[in-house]
């Protein structure tokens, strides 16, 4: 199934003509931005070194979660999380040493103490792949076992005619993501 396809999937499914490409492109928008926050799979557990040589380190683009972070010194240990108002105050009486707790601040990651140079060891859970051209990854994610149970909202009737957003939705459902079977367009 391709984008093109997919989207012809929903209006089909919703039993609509008259939703534009643009509403279309939205609703999938919704469902990638519903996705990153609620799923988090093995298949989304991703590792990254990260080389610091500063307070603050870029994090990776594709970041939804962070699960650990290991400094690579002499033995491994984990670093603890610490509050951006902690390591404010924690910086005042230890400025710069080997770090032993992290922070995020925006997009980048910051080290307490601040170090020379460090690679720490950052697991997390990345975002799910847009679905521009529907990735296969994402199909066999979503038909697989490592999906089922995970809840999933699904919107209908956000739109009008127009393909303008209508507020709050008329419909507004917490469902189990499960395996489907679909025979003449009904769901079993």
């Amino acid at each position: 199934m391709n984008y093109t396809e997919l989207k012809t999937a929903i209006a089909d499914w919703a039993h609509r003509s008259d939703i534009t490409d643009s509403t279309l492109d939205l609703f999938i928008d919704l469902a990638e931005a519903e996705f990153n926050n609620r799923l988090r799979t093995a298949e989304q557990e991703t590792v990254a070194d990260l080389v610091c040589t500063s307070r603050y380190t870029a994090l990776p683009a594709d970041l939804a979660e962070i699960r650990v972070v290991e400094h690579n010194g002499t033995r491994l240990r984990n670093l603890e999380y610490a509050t951006p108002d902690y390591m404010a105050r924690w910086r005042q009486y230890e400025p710069s040493g080997d770090p032993k707790a992290y922070s995020v601040r925006g997009t980048d990651l910051e080290l307490i103490p601040t170090p020379d140079s460090v690679t720490v060891t950052l697991t997390y859970w990345a975002k799910v792949p847009a679905l521009s051209g529907v990735n296969p990854a994402l199909v066999a994610l979503a038909m697989g076992n490592t999906g089922k149970g995970k809840r999933v909202r699904v919107w209908v009737g956000v739109f009008n005619a127009a393909g303008d957003v209508e507020g709050t939705p008329s419909l507004e459902s917490d469902c189990q993501l499960d395996t489907m079977q679909v025979i003449d367009g009904i769901e079993e």
